[in-house]
């Protein structure tokens, strides 16, 4: 009987089923290694969003309440009032984590340290109309103006939105219109006692600095929106540059 010879495979014939092997594996390694790029991820992302989660988590604690601080505080030093610490704690709590509603309530706070007064902004009954927190929060800090500053804060509801007012032509109108009250001394300017108004109501967040222009001043929508609520009854609405009256 013949012996049988094993069948011997050249270089090039072993080359060529390799090739043809690793074609048809390749859609299969593709799909695993396209597989475990996915897979990479999505672990990726989860751990993104549970890090997110975390630092929203301490967010409201930390940075808006450093920002309340820093408004309502003599340099921003709470440390000294742990009584009005922690109820400041509680308005930021009910601001939600809007800045805005945040900056104005720490605005309206600012050097006030009787307990009672904080006690009455977080107990206040316009936390319970029906409105959103941030109208809510500037109605708050509106109705505690003194009644001057709230004449000069409605006036600007001339204003159309977006408007950037001058400083000084804002003050000039304010004198036009009466709304500044002369000095009991009688020691100050009125263009003084208008800038002391315009400084007091830029530090409670009424108005901001425009980001175009330096030297001039805006109105969030927000609070423009508050200055129109609370000025129909004896105010005038500029609009496309005609004058109508509210």
């Amino acid at each position: 009987m013949a012996a049988v010879v094993p069948h011997t495979y050249s270089f090039s014939s072993l080359l060529i089923i390799f090739v043809a092997v690793a074609l048809l594996l390749l859609p299969i390694i593709l799909a695993v290694a396209a597989l475990y790029i996915i897979l990479s991820v999505v672990v990726g992302l989860i751990f993104i969003y549970q890090f997110i989660l975390i630092v929203s988590a301490n967010y409201p604690l930390k940075n808006f309440w450093s920002l309340f601080r820093t408004l309502a505080f003599e340099n921003g030093d709470s440390s000294v009032y742990p009584q009005l610490e922690a109820i400041g704690k509680k308005i930021v709590d009910k601001c939600q984590g809007l800045p805005l509603a945040i900056k104005a309530l720490g605005g309206l706070l600012h050097y006030e340290v009787e307990a009672r007064k904080w006690d009455g902004k977080l107990n206040s009954q316009i936390w319970d109309m029906p409105t959103d927190t941030v109208l809510m929060a500037l109605r708050l800090s509106y109705y505690h103006l003194p009644s001057h500053l709230k004449r000069c804060f409605a006036c600007c509801s001339i204003f159309p939105k977006d408007y950037k007012m001058e400083k000084e032509k804002l003050i000039l109108l304010w004198m036009v219109e009466g709304f500044l009250q002369e000095s009991s001394k009688g020691r100050r300017r009125m263009e003084e006692i208008g800038e002391l108004y315009f400084d007091e109501l830029f530090s409670k967040s009424f108005f901001q600095n425009s980001v175009r222009k330096g030297t001039h001043f805006v109105m969030h929508d927000l609070i423009h929106d508050l200055a129109q609520l609370m000025s129909r009854k004896f105010s005038f609405s500029l609009e496309k540059g005609q004058v109508c009256q509210i």
